[in-house]
C-alpha cells in the first residue's frame, strides 16, 4: 500500500485570504452592506464556503444564506487568483515528496470547481493524485469522508499517511481517518493546543519532518546520527581544556620517540650507508659532482623514509602511547558529562584490555589486506566492502574504553554495537574519511575517543543516559569541577 499526504488548501498550500476577503466584500456590496475587515473574515474560513457566506452576511438576516453563498461563489469564481500565492517552499516541497514516493492529495471544504482552477493557475495541479472539494455528495471536514476518499483514490493506508492543515476541522478529520496530523502554524486557523502530532512553522519544516520520520529513512537517519557523533566528539574535546592534558602527554612522548628515531638515523644509519659510497675527494674531477649528488640523494631518501614511517605508524603509535591516558580521559568525560560514578581501570586491567584491543586491530589490518585484493581487481565496486567492513571495525575500537570501564568483555561490547549497526557504520566511515588527511588526524584522535564515549553512553549502554543537556558543556562548566 502507498503512503499519502493530504493537504488542506487555504492557509496550508496557498495564501488566499486577500482574494477570499475581496470576494466576500463584493458579495456584501451586492446586499448593500459595508466591507468587513480581513481579520474578521479569516475567522469564518475553514468550514466551507456556505458557512463563510452565512457568517459574513449575519448582519443582514433578510438575505437567504443560499443566495449569499451563490453570490459569493460568483464573485470568487470571477477572480480566484488575483493576490493568491503558494506559500514559500510549497512547489519545491511537493516535488521532493513526489520524488520520495509519496502520494499527494488535496482535501478542501472549498468547492472542487474553485480548487482545480486555483491549483492549475498556480502551476501545481498536476502534482496531486487526488483533489477533493466540498461537494454535496461528500461530507466536509471535520468529518473524515474527504480523507477516506483521498486514501481510497491513492490506495494508501491511513497509519502511514498524513493530514496537514491549519485549522481544527483539518486536525479532527485527520484523527478520525486514522492519519497522523500536522498543524500549519503559518496559516489562518488555531487548532486546539497539542491536538496535532507535529507543528510546522513553514511548509518545508513539515516536508523535512515527514522525510525524517519515514520508516525507510531510519537507515539514513541512523547513519547520519553516527557520523554526527564524530564531529560532536571533536567539538567536545576542543571546547574542554581540562581534557587536553590526556592527549598532550602521549603526543609529546610520540614526538620524542620520532626525534630519537631521526637522531639514530642521522647518527648511525646514514653514516653507515654513506660509507658504502666512494668519497668525492678521492674521485676524478668529472665524477666528483655526481658522487656528491648521489650522497645527497641517499641522505634525503633516509629523511623521507623516516617521514613515511612516521606517517604510517603515527596513528597507531599515538593510540598505543596514549592507551593509559585516554582511558582516564574517557572516565573524566563520563564523570562530567554523564554524571556517572566511573572509575579508571587498574594498570593490569588496562594492559589486558589494551591487548584485546590490539589483537582486534591486528585482525582488522589482516582483514584489510585480504579485502585489498578484490579492491584492486574490481575498481570502485571492489573497494565498497572494504570501506564498510573496515569502517565498522574502526568504529568499534573507539567504543572499547567505555565498555571496558563497565567490566564488559570485547564480545559483549560487539553484541551491544550490533544493535545499532548503521550508527556504528556512519561513525566509523566518517572517521576513516578523516584519516585520509595526512598528519591532521593526530589532532582528531582525542575527539574520536570522546565521540566514542558519547556514542556508547547515549546509544549503546544498557542503561542509556541520553543527551544530558541541550548543549555540550563548555570550558567554564568543566573547569569548575
Amino acid at each position: 500500500m502507498n503512503r499519502c499526504i493530504i493537504f488542506d488548501l487555504d492557509g496550508t498550500l496557498i495564501d488566499s485570504m486577500a482574494d477570499i476577503a475581496l470576494a466576500t466584500n463584493r458579495m456584501r456590496h451586492c446586499f448593500n452592506r459595508p466591507p468587513l475587515p480581513e481579520q474578521t473574515i479569516i475567522g469564518y474560513v475553514g468550514h466551507g464556503i456556505g458557512l463563510l457566506a452565512k457568517c459574513a452576511i449575519a448582519d443582514a438576516p433578510e438575505v437567504p444564506p443560499e443566495q449569499a453563498k451563490e453570490e459569493l461563489l460568483r464573485a470568487y469564481r470571477e477572480n480566484p487568483v488575483v493576490h493568491t500565492t503558494l506559500y514559500p517552499g510549497v512547489k519545491d516541497g511537493i516535488r521532493i515528496l513526489k520524488t520520495a514516493g509519496f502520494q499527494l492529495a488535496v482535501a478542501s471544504n472549498k468547492p472542487f470547481e474553485l480548487c482545480l482552477p486555483i491549483l492549475t493557475k498556480l502551476g501545481v495541479a498536476d502534482s496531486f493524485d487526488a483533489i477533493i472539494g466540498g461537494e454535496k455528495s461528500i461530507r466536509k471536514k471535520p468529518d473524515p469522508d474527504m480523507l477516506q476518499y483521498a486514501l481510497k483514490e491513492t490506495k494508501s493506508t491511513p497509519e502511514h499517511s498524513w493530514m496537514f492543515g491549519d485549522s481544527n476541522p483539518d486536525i479532527q478529520a485527520g484523527k478520525a481517518a486514522g492519519c497522523k496530523t500536522a498543524y500549519a502554524a503559518y496559516g489562518y486557523g488555531t487548532p486546539d493546543p497539542d491536538s496535532w502530532d507535529f507543528k510546522a512553522e513553514c511548509f518545508l519544516d513539515f516536508v523535512w519532518h515527514v522525510l525524517k520520520t519515514a520508516p525507510e529513512m531510519k537507515v539514513v537517519r541512523d547513519f547520519l546520527d553516527g557520523s554526527l557523533y564524530v564531529f560532536r566528539g571533536i567539538r567536545l574535546f576542543y571546547r574542554t581544556p581540562v581534557l587536553w592534558k590526556y592527549s598532550l602527554i602521549p603526543f609529546l612522548f610520540l614526538l620524542l620517540f620520532y626525534a630519537l628515531i631521526l637522531y639514530a638515523v642521522c647518527r648511525f644509519a646514514l653514516p653507515f650507508l654513506l660509507d658504502f659510497l666512494p668519497q668525492a675527494e678521492n674521485a676524478p674531477q668529472l665524477l666528483r659532482i655526481f658522487i656528491r649528488i648521489l650522497r645527497w640523494i641517499v641522505a634525503l631518501s633516509c629523511g623521507i623514509g623516516v617521514l613515511l614511517i612516521a606517517l604510517v605508524t603515527l596513528t597507531s603509535g599515538y593510540e598505543l602511547a596514549g592507551a593509559l591516558f585516554f582511558d582516564a580521559m574517557i572516565v573524566r568525560i563520563e564523570q562530567i558529562r554523564y554524571h556517572r560514578n566511573a572509575e579508571g581501570l587498574s594498570f593490569r586491567e588496562n594492559l589486558v584490555c589494551a591487548l584485546q584491543s590490539a589483537l582486534f586491530s591486528i585482525r582488522t589490518v589482516m582483514l584489510s589486506l585480504l579485502l585489498l585484493i578484490p579492491a584492486l581487481l574490481i575498481p570502485v565496486i571492489g573497494i565498497v566492502p572494504m570501506v564498510l567492513i573496515i569502517g565498522y571495525r574502526q568504529a568499534l575500537t573507539y567504543l572499547f574504553s567505555s565498555g571496558f570501564n563497565r567490566g564488559l568483555l570485547l564480545p559483549e561490547i560487539r553484541r551491544l554495537a550490533g544493535k545499532q549497526k548503521m550508527k556504528i557504520l556512519g561513525f566509523g566511515i566518517t572517521i576513516n574519511l578523516l584519516y585520509l588527511i595526512p598528519f591532521a588526524v593526530i589532532f582528531l584522535i582525542p575527539g574520536f575517543l570522546a565521540a566514542g564515549a558519547m556514542l556508547y553512553n547515549e546509544t549503546l549502554a544498557e542503561n542509556k543516559i541520553g543527551n544530558p543537556s541541550q548543549k555540550d558543556p563548555d570550558s567554564r562548566t568543566i573547569s569548575a569541577e
